[in-house]
């Protein structure tokens, strides 16, 4: 189940909110728990992009960095051991930077839209720079579908009029949430009466009713 960082959906509007993965780090990071020096005291710190952003003292080395001050893209993470007499080992490897959520286009039906009981809710188009993860549908509070493949549809059956949601999660953990509300049509329009023309009326030209 795709589950938001925090409520931040609002009635009828897009909502977009960013969330950092921090997996690229911790991995990099956990290995150099491992490094072994003749000095006593070792210092390891990360740098990315050849910047130095932090520092730790003694092993294990837990680090921590914001990214947001960081473009979209790759970039070069480094995680550097220094000891006392100042001999420095380096680990290397790249991580993929990913802070905007996906964006879902075409979606129906529209907000505060009509609907005869059963319909489908389809996106045009879900795109995410570096992928998108899963597409969830939940009306109600309760999840009706999910699909991690276009085309994103999801046929529902309601009875009442129901509030959804429709979550696009990208592979980075960035998620969109857009949430309407729907009302039910199910009786066709009532006609009572016919003025005119009468039952078996013979009529020429133009006719009003």
């Amino acid at each position: 189940m795709l589950r938001p960082i925090e409520n931040v959906a609002q009635r009828g509007k897009v909502v977009r909110k960013s969330i950092v993965s921090v997996i690229a780090a911790a991995l990099l990071i956990s290995g150099a728990g491992t490094a072994a020096d003749a000095s006593p005291r070792t210092t390891g710190g990360p740098l990315v992009d050849g910047t130095l952003r932090d520092s730790d003292p003694a092993a294990p080395y837990y680090l921590s960095w914001s990214v947001y001050s960081l473009r979209n893209g790759s970039h070069k993470l480094t995680l550097r051991a220094t000891d006392e007499v100042g001999l420095q080992s380096e680990i290397s490897r790249t991580i993929v930077v990913d802070t905007t959520a996906p964006t879902v286009t075409g979606l129906t039906p529209a907000h505060k839209a009509f609907v005869r009981g059963t319909f489908t809710v389809r996106a045009a188009r879900v795109s995410d720079a570096y992928g998108v993860a899963a597409v969830e549908l939940h009306v109600d509070g309760k999840r009706k579908g999910r699909d991690t493949k276009p085309p994103y549809s999801f046929t529902v059956k309601i009875k009442q009029a129901s509030w959804f949601d429709f979550y696009a999660l990208g592979k980075a953990g960035n998620l969109t949430s857009i949430e309407r509300h729907i009302f039910v049509d199910t009786q066709a329009p009532a006609i009572s009466k016919i003025k005119a023309p009468g039952r078996g009326a013979r009529v020429r030209g133009k006719v009003s009713g």
